[in-house]
C-alpha cells in the first residue's frame, strides 16, 4: 500500500494484542490513508511459539517511502510495526483548509440566492 499512496502503513501480529491495539489507535487518529496488515497465523499447523520466534519488531519508522517499501518486502522474518508515516497535508485539508464543506454547508436558500446573483451579473 506504500506504492498506492498510503500515508500510514503498518504490519501487526494477532498474537500481540497490546501492540495491535496501539497501532490501530494510531492509524485511526492519523489524518490520511491508513493501512494495517494483520498477520493471523493458522495455529492448527504450527504453535504460537513458532510464529512468535519469527517476529521482529521495527526499531524506528522509515524516513521515506523507498526505505519503508524495502523493509516491508524483507523475507527473513515477519517484521511488524509502523513502516511509514507521513504528515503531509491531506488532500481535503490542502483544498479547504479548516473549512468543512459538509458540516459548514450553506442552506439551500442561501445557495440559490448566490446563484441568482451570479446569473443577474451575466
Amino acid at each position: 500500500m506504500i506504492e498506492a499512496g498510503a500515508s500510514f502503513v503498518a504490519r501487526c501480529f494477532s498474537g500481540d494484542i497490546n501492540h495491535l491495539t496501539d497501532v490501530i489507535v494510531q492509524a485511526t487518529l492519523h489524518e490520511g490513508f491508513s493501512f494495517i496488515e494483520v498477520l493471523q497465523p493458522a495455529i492448527l499447523y504450527r504453535k504460537w511459539e513458532e510464529y512468535s520466534k519469527q517476529i521482529e519488531y521495527l526499531e524506528k519508522i522509515a524516513e521515506d517511502q523507498f526505505e519503508a517499501f524495502k523493509i516491508a518486502k524483507e523475507k527473513q522474518k515477519f517484521t511488524i510495526g509502523i513502516f511509514y508515516r507521513s504528515n503531509n497535508l491531506i488532500y481535503h485539508k490542502e483544498l479547504y483548509g479548516d473549512n468543512n464543506p459538509v458540516s459548514n454547508r450553506l442552506s439551500r436558500e442561501t445557495r440559490l440566492e448566490k446563484i441568482r446573483k451570479i446569473l443577474e451579473l451575466k
